[in-house]
């Protein structure tokens, strides 16, 4: 994923597609059944400010594709889920 530059802050975030920490076979294939074309892609984001708001930052993904929800932590990293793969694929 290339790094984007969000208007208003002195860093680059950094963007990475989130994966499961358990690399289990079994639970990775019943998990793949389960979703569809339609589940959300959720999409890790880092380098986020103090000062950005999760609408402003759904506003700055939104160019890519339909942002069902974004996830801010207290830190500089969130969580942007997409209504679908493939715009999750385009960043």
């Amino acid at each position: 994923v290339e790094t984007q530059q969000f208007p208003g802050v002195g860093r680059p975030l950094a963007m990475g597609f989130a994966t499961p920490r358990r690399k289990d076979k079994h639970e990775r294939d019943s998990r793949e059944s389960r979703l569809s074309d339609f589940e959300p892609c959720k999409v890790f984001v880092s380098g986020m400010s103090d000062r950005d708001s999760e609408e402003e930052i759904g506003d700055f993904f939104s160019q890519w594709g339909l942002v069902a929800l974004v996830y801010r932590d207290r830190g500089a990293w969130g969580f942007v889920h997409y209504a679908t793969r493939e715009g999750a694929l385009r960043l």
